[in-house]
């Protein structure tokens, strides 16, 4: 496996930021894919042509941003999606009652562990 270093930044804080290219051949052999795969617990191995840029940072003023921008789309699809269950389900109080719940503990994780991830940052950043 190549890899490619397109950009390195060393900011005055301490944080970094990194693009790099990673390509693979066949010739490399199988290589262990470093993303989680859906529905696979062990490690899987992958062979053939592959390229792939990766962007690196550990700049919380950019992680941040991409959080403030992240937790509203979700809500959004959150809302979305649950109008369609109520709109759907308009005959049968039980599976509105129950949609309900299912959404409003799913409303209540987010945005938990977004407000845990906002005070790990602030932590962080202060350090």
């Amino acid at each position: 496996m190549e890899r490619e270093i397109l950009k390195y930044e060393e900011h005055e804080d301490g944080s970094y930021t990194k693009i790099e290219k990673l390509t693979q051949t066949p010739k490399d052999g199988f290589v262990l894919k470093n993303e989680p795969s859906m529905g696979h617990k062990g490690k899987e191995y992958v062979k053939g042509y592959s390229k792939r840029i990766v962007y690196e940072t550990s700049n919380p003023k950019k992680i941040y941003k991409f959080l403030w921008i992240m937790l509203p789309l979700v809500l959004l699809l959150y809302f979305i999606f649950f109008a369609l269950m109520l709109f759907l389900t308009e005959g049968n109080p039980y599976l509105r009652k129950r949609y309900v719940l299912i959404f409003s503990a799913s409303i209540i994780t987010v945005l938990f562990i977004f407000i845990k991830q906002l005070a790990v940052n602030y932590k962080k950043s202060k350090q």
